[in-house]
């Protein structure tokens, strides 16, 4: 793994645990055991740093995202693989997710790094709208209203359940999980 790279998943695990604003170069460097320069040598600004993970963090999203969509299996499948998927990010109750720890920080991230954040959370909501509309299609999973609107609740409510785990534990998550499961077959 070359330098940029280990700087950047360092990143996301200080971001998971520490939030954007919370953690310094210092703190990278020491971690790595490098010094605080040759981070300023990939990474010239924090802004910069942060426009990187956001690209490294949405690119995986963009593979993520293919790999759902070449499954062959059905759209129960995938919503229950996506659901397992993020509650990895934070089952031991210590993470935050990033794209969380970030929305939580978006008053001290740029303008430009809140756009990749906006994006990253749109194809997310995109593969999920895909997903019920084959589950909808299929008359596996019934919603009222349109696919787009009701994968937005189903993103926004797993954020969101994946934040709360944090102080009401990891059954909090997968409670929310099995509810909105439950709201998908009736």
């Amino acid at each position: 793994m070359d330098r940029k790279t280990e700087i950047l998943q360092l990143t996301t695990k200080m971001l998971q645990i520490k939030g954007f604003d919370s953690f310094s170069y210092s703190d990278l460097s020491q971690e790595i055991g490098i010094s605080k320069a040759s981070i300023h040598h990939h990474f010239k600004r924090k802004e910069d740093l942060g426009l990187a993970l956001l690209l490294f963090i949405k690119e995986g999203t963009l593979k993520r995202t293919e790999h759902f969509h070449d499954l062959d299996t059905s759209p129960w499948e995938k919503l229950e693989t996506f659901f397992n998927m993020n509650a990895r990010v934070v089952e031991n109750g210590t993470k935050n997710c990033p794209i969380n720890a970030l929305q939580a920080n978006v008053a001290v991230i740029s303008t430009e790094m809140r756009v990749i954040l906006k994006e990253i959370v749109q194809l997310e909501i995109d593969l999920i709208t895909s997903i019920l509309e084959d589950g909808r299609k299929e008359g596996q999973m019934f919603f009222k209203g349109k696919a787009n609107n009701h994968a937005a609740l189903v993103v926004s409510t797993l954020r969101g359940a994946m934040q709360q785990s944090r102080t009401h534990g990891h059954t909090f998550l997968n409670q929310t999980i099995e509810q909105m499961k439950i709201n998908l077959k009736v």
